[in-house]
């Protein structure tokens, strides 16, 4: 697909984060990251062509994430095998040249109600990525609430995809691997956002830290 630059805004530094590896702190700068970060490609499969057309189309907004001291930003990755997960349009994240993770976002799939409440609402957005076969982000846990919805911390269990090739019919016995990610979702703007991250590079109590600066804004708010 072909990836545009990502527009992004560092407006203020928050502090430190604890750096779960005892090495000291990690200063963290707000980084505000622009969704969709760029147009996915036209498709002629017509299933995959709404989704590509609801992705291309879905209003602008931004995320506030915590990068990193180190960490960067890139719109191409090399031939790592991510995390699965049902996001678009991802941005990678980088420190030095060892990939991270990856942040993405996805407008409401599935229906959700006009009367769920924001809080606990998990289950609902995300039913895909609790119930596949191949990858599951859960159990969620909810670190802070924000005015549309919730921060949560995930465990992610997934296949290898490079693996499932070598196991027809056979899927038990493809190699799985677990790690860390986060997520958020924002009830009037109908969007959602995963951040995974790669085997062993941040911990579930990493990654609680960092979800409490994680926050969708709209438009009008960001930069605020």
């Amino acid at each position: 697909m072909t990836r545009f630059f990502i527009t992004i805004a560092v407006f203020a530094l928050v502090g430190s984060l604890a750096d779960c590896s005892g090495e000291g702190d990690i200063n963290a700068g707000i980084t505000e990251i622009a969704f969709p970060a760029y147009k996915m490609e036209e498709t002629q499969t017509m299933s995959a062509a709404a989704i590509v057309d609801m992705v291309n189309n879905t209003p602008a907004f931004r995320l506030a994430f915590p990068l990193q001291e180190n960490w960067k930003l890139e719109t191409e990755k090399g031939d790592e095998t991510i995390p699965t997960g049902e996001f678009f349009t991802p941005v990678y994240i980088y420190e030095s040249d060892k990939l991270i993770g990856y942040i993405g976002f996805s407008p409401f799939v599935f229906t959700v109600p006009d009367d769920t409440p924001k809080e606990g609402a998990y289950p609902v957005i995300f039913p895909n990525l609790r119930m596949s076969s191949q990858y599951q982000w859960t159990p969620y846990t909810c670190v802070k609430e924000t005015d549309n919805g919730e921060v949560g911390v995930v465990s992610i269990n997934y296949m290898d995809p490079d693996d499932i090739e070598n196991h027809p019919g056979a899927m038990p016995e493809v190699d799985r691997f677990t790690t860390t990610g986060i997520v958020t979702y924002d009830m009037e703007l109908k969007v959602s956002v995963g951040i995974a991250f790669m085997p062993g590079t941040v911990s579930a109590e990493q990654a609680a830290e960092i979800a409490k600066e994680v926050e969708i804004l709209s438009e009008k708010d960001a930069s605020r």
